[in-house]
């Protein structure tokens, strides 16, 4: 006999409908054989720092801080700049500068890899669905047990 399925209470929201909002999430393409191009994080950096409440002193500050090193605005500027090539931002620098200017910047480095980056509401959003799903299952399997014992047996089975 087929279970007879609840109407749910008006006043619970519906996990699902919040993630409806698809607009939002990118699959990002498979990466290629190519190197990731140093310009567009340059490009990425310059952005952000446009869209930064802060100045380029500031933000050296802060990044100095979070570094544990110096960062200085001379510094910034080689790593924005489009014709110093070799004046790439070190790997150690790509944490603090996140921080303090956003994560558009490893979201261009992790699209150029094949990856996304999911932000701290992302992974509690996907740890709550987790969890959500791990709850239907153990649901499902206790009800499979209870039916298997021949005493708990619901009536009409």
């Amino acid at each position: 006999m087929a279970r007879k399925s609840r109407k749910p209470d008006p006043n619970q929201i519906n996990f699902f409908s919040s993630l409806d909002r698809t607009d939002d999430v990118q699959v990002p393409p498979e990466p290629t054989m190519q190197p990731i191009n140093g310009n567009k994080i340059k490009l990425a950096i310059s952005s952000a720092i446009k869209n930064s409440h802060f100045d380029r002193e500031e933000i050296c500050r802060q990044m100095s801080v979070l570094a544990g090193r110096e960062v200085t605005v001379a510094m910034l500027n080689a790593y924005t700049s489009q014709s110093r090539t070799t004046h790439q931002v070190p790997s150690d620098l790509l944490a603090p500068m996140s921080i303090v200017l956003g994560s558009s910047i490893l979201k261009v480095i992790a699209n150029d890899a094949g990856c996304t980056i999911a932000e701290r509401m992302e992974m509690q959003w996907a740890r709550i669905g987790k969890f959500f799903l791990m709850q239907q299952q153990v649901r499902q399997e206790m009800e499979q047990e209870i039916n298997a014992l021949p005493l708990m047996r619901r009536v009409g089975q």
